[in-house]
């Protein structure tokens, strides 16, 4: 009976989200891209961080998505400290629940350069905004408050890994995916 309750409070609170986001933003190479949803990241009860995912059109459909070209921005809202060695453990984590072991192998190199630069601190900060941005020809590219932290890594097949921790099968939080996708 509790864990229902707790599951029907958490379900209330999966579309709250307490951080303001644009409705547009601009990629880096000046394309204008939409806000699909935000959505809260919770651990247990524990508001994580805001996120919202922009793209060059509106989409609920996650195939769709996870297909489309051109540029994409996953923004992040901290809510409380995040430890980027845990943030970077976690994006692996995901990866590996999210997509298969042979897209994994591909990309060996290119998840322990994400785990680098995402720990180039120690720390994000609550209340800041941090980012995850795929630049077609260029590849992902972290930033935190705006400032990009080291070199873009992988490609297309890449970023789509890192969309699918939020909206895989295995995804890091369905309540969350729901949102992203505009539901």
């Amino acid at each position: 009976m509790a864990a229902g309750l707790i599951s029907l409070a958490l379900h209330a609170q999966g579309s709250t989200v307490q951080s303001k986001f644009e409705p547009t933003v601009r990629a880096e190479q000046g394309q204008s891209l939409l806000l699909n949803g935000a959505g809260t990241r919770y651990r247990t009860v524990v508001r994580v961080y805001d996120l919202a995912m922009y793209l060059p059109r509106k989409s609920g459909n996650r195939d769709e998505v996870l297909g489309m070209a051109g540029p994409k921005r996953l923004e992040f809202m901290a809510l409380r400290d995040i430890e980027t060695g845990a943030l970077g453990s976690s994006l692996i984590k995901g990866m590996r629940e999210n997509s298969g072991s042979k897209e994994v192998g591909r990309h060996l190199v290119e998840l322990g350069q994400l785990v680098e630069v995402a720990s180039g601190r120690s720390t994000i900060r609550a209340g800041e905004r941090f980012a995850l941005e795929f630049v077609p020809g260029k590849g992902a590219v972290f930033s935190i408050s705006g400032a990009p932290q080291g070199k873009p890594v992988g490609d297309a097949e890449f970023f789509r890994m890192i969309l699918s921790i939020w909206l895989g099968d295995s995804a890091v939080e369905p309540l969350l995916r729901d949102a992203l996708l505009g539901d």
